[in-house]
Order: structure tokens, then C-alpha cells, then sequence
């Protein structure tokens, strides 16, 4: 289940990288102060996708040898990404007088559990006992990909 997930977050990564180079959406906004805002934002926010998909190449690498220490790292930088968005996202509404939608930081939250869920899952069953490389083939049934 985790190395599904961080493929996921590699492939969102990308898209999200693209999306930033590309500078999409940017044009329309009309006020050149806020165009600036925004072209700086998503320059900060490519190097955030950037090393995020570094680390979901190490978080997978770490679930391959069973190292919670890994996954652990992978999981705070989520947190850490998702912070860090959530200020600069609001910094930019806020330095522009707009009112910053509830409703998006609601689905950036809750888009982080689905990413993070699999990761507390995976350090709680390995260090519990539950799955480890001898135990795999008895506990492989429980992942979503078999």
C-alpha cells in the first residue's frame, strides 16, 4: 500500500511541477502585484514538488528494507510540505486583500491524510511486529494490490 501511494505522490509531484514550469493560470489574473505573488509562490512551491519526490523515492526505498525511520521521514516532510503551503497559500490571499477559501485548505488537509495514512499504518504494523520480511506472505492479502 505505501509504495502505491508514494508512486501516487511522484506522479502528483510531476503533474504538479509542470503545472508550476507551465505557469498556468497565471495570465488572468489582471492585477501584475498578484501575477507576481503567484509566479513566486509557484516558484517556491516546484522546489517543495521537487524534493518531495526525492523523499517519495527514499520513502519507498525505506518500505522496501522495512525502516520506519525512513517512512518517518517521508511522513514528517509531508506535514512539513503541507504547513508550509497552507502559510505561503494564505500569505498571498491575505498580502492581496482576498479572503482565502476554507474549503481549499480542507482539501489539501484532507488530500495529506490519504497520503500519510498509509505511512502511520505501515510504522504501526512493523513496529508491532506485524509486517516484517519474514511475516509478508502472511500479512501480503491485507494490501489493496494483491
Amino acid at each position: 500500500m505505501i509504495i502505491v501511494e508514494v508512486v501516487f505522490g511522484i506522479f502528483i509531484n510531476i503533474l504538479n511541477i509542470i503545472y508550476v514550469i507551465s505557469g498556468m493560470g497565471v495570465e488572468i489574473v489582471g492585477d501584475p502585484d498578484l501575477e507576481q505573488d503567484i509566479k513566486e509562490g509557484l516558484k517556491i512551491s516546484a522546489i517543495f514538488y521537487g524534493l518531495g519526490m526525492g523523499v517519495a523515492v527514499f520513502v519507498i526505498l525505506g518500505a522496501t528494507i522495512y525502516n520506519i525511520w525512513i517512512v518517518a521521514i517521508g511522513l514528517i516532510w509531508n506535514v512539513i510540505q503541507t504547513i508550509c503551503s497552507l502559510s505561503l497559500t494564505s500569505k498571498v490571499f491575505r498580502d492581496n486583500d482576498l479572503s482565502y477559501p476554507a474549503y481549499l485548505a480542507v482539501i489539501e488537509v484532507v488530500i495529506v491524510l490519504c497520503i500519510i495514512y498509509p505511512m502511520i499504518m505501515f510504522i504501526y504494523e512493523v513496529r508491532s511486529g506485524i509486517m516484517s520480511p519474514a511475516t509478508y506472505a502472511r500479512e501480503q492479502h491485507s494490501c489493496c494490490c494483491v
